[in-house]
């Protein structure tokens, strides 16, 4: 019976790993914006939120997220792993994206708390691995980049990604 148990706690963490929640789209009004090479971020002199200050008794607190992958390619790559169960499924992109790794940085642009990083990232490059040696697992291709949201906050925020930013951003 225990190992039965043990058996479903693993199933829904596996469901939870494989099902990583979606970023927040860009939107201008929510201050969440793509960061692409040779842009300010938002700390930084020249961005958009730069020259406005928070709300009284407030502080800028900025979300980063890095190594930004498409929910879809996470599909195909444990399709070309474990087999495609369901081939009608949604494959191209429409799932949104996740990340590797987010962070929280103040108003100065310094890291508050420690990063995260993506257990989703983790468990599909160790498949990637294994599945590798075993003769299987097509890539998956991503897309890079970061993502930001800043907001004002009275209060801060808060393993290995594996080889998963190379297997989804179709890297060596």
């Amino acid at each position: 019976m225990f190992a039965d148990a043990a058996r479903i706690v693993r199933f829904w963490q596996a469901v939870e790993v494989f099902n990583p929640r979606p970023l927040p789209r860009p939107d201008f009004r929510d201050n969440v914006s793509d960061v692409r090479g040779g842009d300010p971020l938002p700390w930084e002199a020249g961005s958009r939120l730069a020259g406005r200050p928070p709300a009284a008794g407030m502080a800028w607190r900025h979300q980063v997220f890095g190594g930004l992958f498409e929910l879809a390619a996470v599909r195909r790559a444990l399709a070309g792993m474990y087999g495609d169960d369901d081939p009608g499924a949604e494959t191209q992109g429409g799932l949104g994206q996740s990340a590797l790794f987010a962070c929280t940085v103040g108003a100065d642009g310094v890291l508050l708390g420690q990063a995260a990083l993506s257990e989703c990232a983790r468990a599909v490059g160790r498949g990637a691995r294994e599945a590798g040696r075993a003769g299987g697992a097509e890539g998956a291709r991503g897309t890079e980049g970061a993502r930001g949201t800043g907001g004002a906050a009275a209060s801060e925020g808060d393993g290995d990604p594996g080889d998963l930013g190379r297997e989804l951003a179709g890297r060596p």
